[in-house]
């Protein structure tokens, strides 16, 4: 694991095992407080980054434990980017859906709360480079 702390970011380069990701929540609690978020809010981004991390090990390195995931943890003026990239196994943007909420059944519903949650969730996918980016963004709530 490495993590690199620079002006309004953290950079956290981690093995693709859920052992790291308490790691992970406690960087993206400890952002999304200084950026300002209400305590519910905070636990929702924190689940948000979870099941994408979750999913990448899950989906894009079919849970290999040795391949890499990049965290860039981003305090904007208004609220917070996280951007997270992986080299696995690509899916494209038009089939990473959630399940319907009727379906019961466990699973399937990390892409549902992922844009429940944030404000903006993007899948960067290219042709000519390995894996999947995911950006998402959360703005705080002004009162008033």
């Amino acid at each position: 694991m490495e993590v690199n702390i620079g002006q309004n970011q953290v950079l956290l380069q981690i093995k693709s095992d859920d052992r790291y990701l308490r790691l992970v929540r406690t960087m993206v609690e400890e952002i999304s407080l200084l950026a300002g978020f209400a305590p519910h809010d905070i636990s929702d981004i924190v689940l948000a980054v979870d099941e994408a991390c979750a999913n990448i090990i899950k989906h894009a390195y079919g849970g290999d434990k040795s391949k890499d995931i990049f965290i860039k943890l981003s305090l904007l003026s208004s609220g917070i980017e996280v951007i997270l990239k992986d080299y696995g196994r690509k899916v494209s943007p038009e089939k990473m859906k959630g399940r319907e909420l009727d379906e019961i059944r466990p699973g399937g519903l990390g892409i549902y709360f992922m844009k429940k949650i944030m404000d903006s969730v993007q899948y960067i996918t290219r042709d000519s480079v390995e894996g999947t980016e995911l950006i998402m963004v959360k703005y705080v709530k002004k009162c008033g």
